[in-house]
């Protein structure tokens, strides 16, 4: 049982890696093909062991300037690193959260800073 959001992408199951441990899935992380991301990570537990899976996505580099991608967070560091995100411009896209072996709900996030809109009403200072 969990919680999944996610803002315009397809999660059929097709689009998902394989389920992986989280070393797994952090070196795929650390060995990202360049100029792609995780768009959405998803947890379960699955007789003890937490696994992730994800849908790897070309990073909308138009849209977006950076991103954040965070796996296996408790309610505590989800919130703080979310305030602090958002404080610094990012906006949340993706959201998932299983309950784990312990019990405790682990929350996958992943977040995104707009790239800065130039407003073309204001006048240049030329």
């Amino acid at each position: 049982m969990g919680f999944s959001h996610a803002e315009d992408l397809d999660l059929s199951k097709e689009k998902f890696t394989d389920w992986e441990t989280s070393v797994e899935s952090q070196f795929g992380q650390d060995n990202m093909r360049p100029g792609y991301y995780k768009a959405y990570l998803e947890g379960r537990n699955n007789a003890g062991l937490d696994e992730l899976r994800s849908v790897i996505k070309e990073f909308p580099r138009d849209k977006y300037d950076t991103y954040e991608v965070r796996a296996g967070m408790s309610a505590s560091d989800f919130y703080d690193r979310g305030t602090k995100l958002q404080r610094n411009g990012f906006k949340r896209v993706a959201l998932q959260v299983f309950i784990d072996g312990s019990g405790t709900a682990r929350y996958q996030a992943v977040w995104v800073k707009p790239k800065a809109v130039i407003d073309e009403q204001t006048p240049s200072k030329d």
